[in-house]
């Protein structure tokens, strides 16, 4: 244990990044060329920050923050993300996640308002002070017809079409008011390495809009819009080709008033936490899952 080196703020470095990149893969299973090319790609969020453990050259434990800008209720607050937390198997039970933990909520309370993390295991945060935030999906009963659309199926990969949702990125319109991250591009850009969400990707040229949704069963799910002016509920509605009689959107629809929404308990097992105070604690909020870290 008198052997561990501590390093934070090495992300550029990259020696250091490699051996976190094994720890994910060691930890989570994810393959480290997708980390390698996540960054050469531009991807990796500049803010992020890690907080880990050498032993030697080899990253042992990490726990990593990042800016997370949230627009709450029509103001904007100073939250920070916490994630990639991680400990070699072979390093586990001797209080490295407490001490990363630590040092790095002493940084987050002076600098931030509120933190936000994701996780299956919500006791495990509980004593250093997060609680858990109820999220919500909201649904409608909603008629839509079969019809032909001019919807345009984008790939991720595409060159071109990565160019497209780049550039709507940068000048998107927050989806809510209500509850919503403001730079969550890093975020969204490594979901789209999942093939259910790229296998979900469609441009409309007429509204000048991005929109990340399936339609299963007569349900459409709406997942996320991407635009400069983010059209009304009846427009996106009418560019989808598959019937359905069911909406339900994976964020704060408060911004689509003609309908009346019903929030209903998700059935994913990761959970929001909150260390800090936000004024929509007991209100319905669904961090998009398109933003979800």
């Amino acid at each position: 244990m008198n052997l561990l080196q501590f390093k934070r703020k090495y992300s550029k470095v990259k020696q250091d990044r490699e051996q976190l990149y094994i720890l994910f893969q060691e930890v989570f299973q994810i393959d480290p060329g997708l980390l390698r090319d996540f960054y050469d790609r531009g991807f990796w969020n500049e803010t992020y920050e890690p907080y880990t453990y050498f032993a030697g050259e080899k990253a042992i434990a990490n726990v990593s923050m990042f800016s997370m800008p949230l627009l709450v209720e029509g103001k904007i607050i100073k939250a920070a993300g916490i994630q990639s937390v991680m400990t070699h198997p072979d390093y586990r039970r001797k209080g490295l996640m407490k001490q990363l933990f630590t040092k790095m909520l002493e940084t987050i309370d002076e600098e931030y308002d509120c933190m936000l993390l994701m996780t299956d295991n919500p006791k495990l945060y509980i004593p250093f002070g997060f609680r858990e935030l109820q999220q919500s999906y909201f649904s409608a009963r909603i008629f839509h017809e079969k019809k032909t659309s001019t919807l345009k199926k984008l790939d991720f990969f595409s060159r071109d079409d990565l160019k497209l949702i780049q550039t709507l990125m940068g000048e998107r319109q927050p989806l809510s008011r209500r509850f919503w991250p403001l730079a969550y591009d890093s975020s969204f850009y490594l979901n789209m390495y999942h093939s259910y969400f790229n296998k979900n990707l469609y441009y409309s040229k007429e509204l000048g809009a991005i929109m990340i949704f399936e339609v299963n069963e007569e349900t459409c799910r709406l997942y996320d819009v991407i635009a400069k002016e983010i059209p009304a509920l009846e427009e996106l509605v009418s560019h989808i080709p598959e019937q359905f009689i069911n909406i339900q959107c994976y964020f704060c629809p408060d911004q689509f008033k003609s309908v009346n929404w019903k929030p209903e308990a998700p059935t994913s097992k990761a959970k929001l936490m909150l260390r800090g105070d936000l004024s929509i604690i007991n209100q319905p909020i669904k961090l998009p899952i398109t933003a979800e870290f």
